[in-house]
């Protein structure tokens, strides 16, 4: 059975997922790389603990902000 969703709901939910558009700038930008290399190390092509935890702190700070 699916629920039908308010526009304000609609929109607060889009708005986090939109979150997600710019995670790897963010990050690449924290920590002063590319942002590719930040990509490359979320899909497993390359390896940083830095980058990776700089990943998961953001994650854990986005599922906060997630609309319920």
């Amino acid at each position: 059975m699916h629920t039908k969703l308010t526009k304000s709901t609609m929109r607060a939910r889009l708005h986090w997922h939109r979150l997600f558009d710019g995670i790897h700038v963010r990050i690449a930008r924290q920590l002063r790389v590319d942002p590719s290399y930040v990509f490359r190390v979320g899909y497993g092509e390359r390896n940083s603990d830095k980058i990776m935890q700089a990943l998961e702190i953001e994650m854990k700070r986005l599922d906060r902000l997630k609309p319920r």
